[in-house]
């Protein structure tokens, strides 16, 4: 049997995905379930424009909108930006 590097030395292999992703799946469903979460959530959601960081920007700052910008961020829609400048920017203004 070839060295597999997902194995690492079990016996029985399982691939780490199988292991990785249900504990994905689980915080996320815990993630959803925080009231902060919810909040921002329905505001998105009621809010008729598209989500674009000029919206996001316009939203309470916290950890709850950075990571739910990451996320969004991961999918590309919005793109992709530095967000370090864009919080010095605002800052200096």
């Amino acid at each position: 049997m070839a060295h597999d590097p997902q194995c690492f030395g079990q016996r029985h292999c399982v691939p780490v995905e199988v292991l990785v992703v249900p504990a994905v799946g689980q915080h996320a469903m815990v993630w959803l379930t925080k009231p902060k979460v919810r909040a921002l959530l329905t505001a998105l959601g009621k809010d008729p424009r598209p989500v674009t960081h000029a919206l996001l920007d316009e939203l309470p700052a916290g950890k709850t909108l950075n990571y739910l910008r990451d996320l969004l961020m991961a999918t590309g829609s919005p793109p992709a930006r530095d967000q370090r400048l864009a919080n010095l920017e605002r800052w200096t203004k």
